[in-house]
């Protein structure tokens, strides 16, 4: 509270180092022109901008005989007849003080202000400096919402009761009274202790049939005040206090033996439980349960702990030596057999077209022949197993063969491809794109429609190659999208042995991620054209994951 008053104090004092004032506090005469207006009101209103809890600012000039006024709504007015002050209760006429709690006004001006409020005003005098000649006055009125939040923070309300008196003023500042009346609920006999007692803070015990209890008596002295905080609380509330005090000692109590038991039960599990699970896995692998291993979840620091963990240690070196070998070399058999067996049909398959290809040719039915000349494009590209990757350029040719043959199947499709030269050479997983588009073919294509549409591009975007593929099919419903990216979002999580025999979009982006890592992402939506778009994100720079290479 002392420190609320000290800063409305400074405040008030702010005007003397306004160089915009200077001259209407020095002269004693000048021309009251809007020049001179718009200056005083732009210093009244840094004042009052200085706390939120102003409600306007009075200026007087004793030396022009003249008065101004800024409200709370900015308004500006100003008079010839000058505010009538309250006597000060301290010490001299020109002394600063506090008005108390008293209802707005508008001062000696015109002004129109909407009455009701109740403020507290600060009045200070204006010297002409260095000398002790008054030559004005400043009145600065605040709001008591700040006073008032402050006395709150003082008691428990309901409980206790709190007042503040004013020494000089023989007047109660809190409760403000009715209608500004200075009336004096307090004792007499408790007045004459106040005055009487030479301490800052003291306190007195009653018991008495209207009150029984504790008052605490304390003095809040400023330069523009001499107060004091006196506080009621009554018997009932002190005991109440003591009571819950004991009943929190004897619940910590309680609590802190729960606590105790607790701890002695948790060291004792947390000592022999590793202990017997370290116990039941030595016996496991001692009988030669090396494939039942597993996990044992141990992350204690102790000595147990550490044991443990060495032990972990050995046991993943082990199986990581004798059993991940050994199912690594069975499944590079059983690929290098499949890679075998695939390579034998399709190399004849090759020869053949490449012979009804020529017939064609000699025929002269040049249609038969691009579609022949296609698809053993298509066999050569996928029969060529010692490249797992190729380039852009590569994989975009290879879609430009698949959908020749396809619109031979399907009917009119207007095809666009396009791709940036400056990512042409990027390598790419092979076969990377030609699922996308298959799944156009096999679920989008629209046979009824006449101005089916497919479009695939590659481009780059903030250090991204983003691949696209557009199509105005059929498309799929909120439920089936929502279904769909469900399933690709588990299929992350999948092993490479549980996705060896899916294809499609859950094929693509699991390769993608093996390939470029997690930052590798895939993203389907719905266009405006009907159909779906399937966008790849794939981080330009980023390091291909060896595992990719190791297939």
């Amino acid at each position: 509270m002392t420190n609320y008053i000290e800063k409305l104090n400074e405040v008030s004092l702010s005007i003397y180092e306004d160089s915009n004032m200077s001259p209407y506090i020095s002269n004693r005469t000048f021309d009251l022109t809007y020049e001179k207006q718009q200056s005083i009101k732009e210093s009244m209103l840094s004042i009052f901008q200085k706390d939120a809890h102003i409600h306007q600012v009075y200026f007087s000039s004793k030396l022009q005989n003249r008065a101004f006024l800024l409200t709370n709504n900015l308004g500006f007015n100003t008079s010839s007849i000058m505010y009538d002050y309250p006597k000060p209760s301290i010490e001299s006429d020109y002394t600063p003080f506090l008005e108390l709690p008293h209802g707005n006004h508008a001062y000696s001006t015109n002004a129109y202000i909407q009455h009701g409020n109740t403020v507290m005003t600060l009045h200070r005098p204006l010297y002409r400096v260095p000398s002790s000649e008054l030559i004005g006055w400043l009145a600065i009125d605040f709001e008591l919402d700040n006073f008032l939040d402050i006395l709150q923070n003082l008691y428990f309300q309901g409980e206790e009761e709190i007042f503040i008196y004013d020494l000089h003023a023989n007047q109660l500042v809190y409760p403000i009274q009715p209608n500004n009346t200075k009336l004096n609920v307090l004792r007499s006999d408790w007045v004459d202790a106040i005055n009487q007692s030479e301490n800052d803070t003291w306190a007195i015990s009653i018991d008495e049939d209207l009150f029984s209890g504790v008052m605490i008596f304390s003095k809040v002295q400023t330069q523009l005040q001499n107060w004091v905080l006196i506080k009621r609380i009554p018997k009932e509330t002190l005991y109440q206090n003591l009571n819950n005090i004991a009943q929190i000692n004897r619940l910590i109590m309680f609590a802190s033996l729960v606590i105790a038991i607790i701890l002695v039960l948790y060291v004792s599990i947390s000592i022999t439980t590793p202990l017997k699970k370290l116990t039941n896995h030595i016996e496991k692998v001692e009988k030669g349960q090396m494939y039942e291993y597993v996990n044992m979840n141990i992350d204690s620091k102790d000595e147990v702990g550490i044991l443990t963990k060495k032990f972990q240690e050995m046991m993943d070196t082990i199986n990581d030596l004798i059993i991940n070998k050994y199912k690594q070399e069975l499944i590079n058999t059983r690929t290098k057999l499949k890679m075998l067996q695939a390579q034998i049909n399709p190399h004849f398959l090759n020869n053949s077209l490449q012979s009804i290809g020529a017939a064609a040719l000699e025929k002269g039915d040049y249609k038969v022949y691009s579609l022949i000349s296609s698809l053993g494009q298509l066999m050569h590209y996928s029969m060529e197993t010692e490249n797992m990757y190729v380039t852009l350029k590569e994989e975009f040719n290879y879609i430009t063969y698949y959908i020749n043959l396809q619109k031979q199947r399907f009917g009119s499709l207007d095809v666009d491809m396009k791709i940036e030269d400056s990512i042409k050479d990027i390598k790419v997983p092979k076969m990377l794109l030609q699922p996308i588009v298959e799944n156009y073919f096999k679920y989008g294509y629209e046979p009824s429609q006449t101005n089916n549409m497919l479009k695939v591009s590659a481009i780059t975007s903030d250090g991204k190659l983003i691949i696209k593929v557009l199509d105005n099919g059929k498309g799929l419903n909120e439920a089936d999208l929502l279904s769909l990216k469900t399933s690709i979002n588990k299929s992350l999580s999948s092993s490479e042995e549980e996705l060896q025999n899916k294809i499609g979009l859950l094929n693509v982006i699991k390769r993608a991620v093996l390939f470029w890592g997690k930052g590798a992402k895939i993203q389907i939506d719905s266009n405006e054209f009907g159909g779906l778009n399937v966008e790849l994100h794939i981080p330009l720079g980023s390091d291909v994951s060896e595992s990719y290479y190791r297939r």
